[in-house]
Protein backbone atom coordinates (compact mmCIF):
# COMPACT_ATOMS: atom_id res chain seq x y z
CA UNK A 1 0.00 0.00 0.00
CA UNK A 2 1.13 3.53 -0.78
CA UNK A 3 0.20 6.55 1.28
CA UNK A 4 -0.45 9.56 -0.91
CA UNK A 5 0.15 13.11 0.19
CA UNK A 6 -1.76 16.25 -0.62
CA UNK A 7 0.62 17.39 -3.35
CA UNK A 8 0.20 14.25 -5.43
CA UNK A 9 -3.58 14.55 -5.14
CA UNK A 10 -3.39 18.18 -6.28
CA UNK A 11 -1.15 17.40 -9.26
CA UNK A 12 -2.40 13.96 -10.26
CA UNK A 13 -5.77 13.16 -8.66
CA UNK A 14 -6.19 10.17 -10.97
CA UNK A 15 -3.62 8.39 -8.75
CA UNK A 16 -6.59 7.14 -6.77
CA UNK A 17 -7.49 4.86 -9.68
CA UNK A 18 -4.68 2.59 -8.49
CA UNK A 19 -5.60 -0.24 -6.16
CA UNK A 20 -2.70 0.22 -3.76
CA UNK A 21 -3.36 3.79 -2.60
CA UNK A 22 -4.23 4.79 0.97
CA UNK A 23 -5.42 8.29 1.84
CA UNK A 24 -4.92 9.64 5.34
CA UNK A 25 -7.64 11.58 7.10
CA UNK A 26 -4.94 14.21 7.75
CA UNK A 27 -4.46 14.57 4.00
CA UNK A 28 -8.22 14.83 3.48
CA UNK A 29 -8.41 17.65 6.02
CA UNK A 30 -5.49 19.44 4.41
CA UNK A 31 -7.08 19.07 0.98
CA UNK A 32 -10.39 20.38 2.32
CA UNK A 33 -8.68 23.50 3.65
CA UNK A 34 -6.97 24.09 0.31
CA UNK A 35 -10.34 24.31 -1.44
CA UNK A 36 -10.56 27.82 0.02
CA UNK A 37 -6.96 28.80 -0.76
CA UNK A 38 -6.31 32.38 -1.85
CA UNK A 39 -4.55 31.09 -4.98
CA UNK A 40 -7.41 30.15 -7.36
CA UNK A 41 -5.29 27.52 -9.11
CA UNK A 42 -4.59 25.65 -5.88
CA UNK A 43 -8.23 25.95 -4.80
CA UNK A 44 -9.38 24.51 -8.13
CA UNK A 45 -6.91 21.62 -7.93
CA UNK A 46 -8.10 20.83 -4.40
CA UNK A 47 -11.74 20.82 -5.51
CA UNK A 48 -10.89 18.60 -8.49
CA UNK A 49 -9.07 16.13 -6.21
CA UNK A 50 -12.04 16.10 -3.82
CA UNK A 51 -14.35 15.25 -6.71
CA UNK A 52 -12.12 12.34 -7.76
CA UNK A 53 -12.14 11.06 -4.19
CA UNK A 54 -15.91 11.45 -3.76
CA UNK A 55 -16.54 9.43 -6.92
CA UNK A 56 -14.41 6.54 -5.61
CA UNK A 57 -15.04 6.87 -1.87
CA UNK A 58 -16.51 3.37 -1.53
CA UNK A 59 -13.52 1.79 -3.27
CA UNK A 60 -10.72 3.66 -1.49
CA UNK A 61 -8.72 2.77 1.59
CA UNK A 62 -8.44 5.43 4.28
CA UNK A 63 -6.09 5.67 7.23
CA UNK A 64 -8.12 7.20 10.04
CA UNK A 65 -5.34 7.41 12.60
CA UNK A 66 -4.35 10.92 13.59
CA UNK A 67 -1.55 12.35 15.64
CA UNK A 68 -0.87 15.94 16.63
CA UNK A 69 2.12 16.41 14.34
CA UNK A 70 2.41 18.08 10.90
CA UNK A 71 0.91 16.03 8.07
CA UNK A 72 4.21 15.50 6.23
CA UNK A 73 5.90 14.28 9.41
CA UNK A 74 2.98 11.96 10.09
CA UNK A 75 3.14 10.52 6.56
CA UNK A 76 6.86 9.89 6.86
CA UNK A 77 6.33 8.17 10.19
CA UNK A 78 3.54 5.97 8.77
CA UNK A 79 5.52 5.08 5.65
Amino acid sequence: MKLVDTNILLEKPSIIERNDVVISVKVLKELDGLKRHSNPEIAEKARRAAIYISRKVNELLFDLEEEAIPTDDWLLKRA
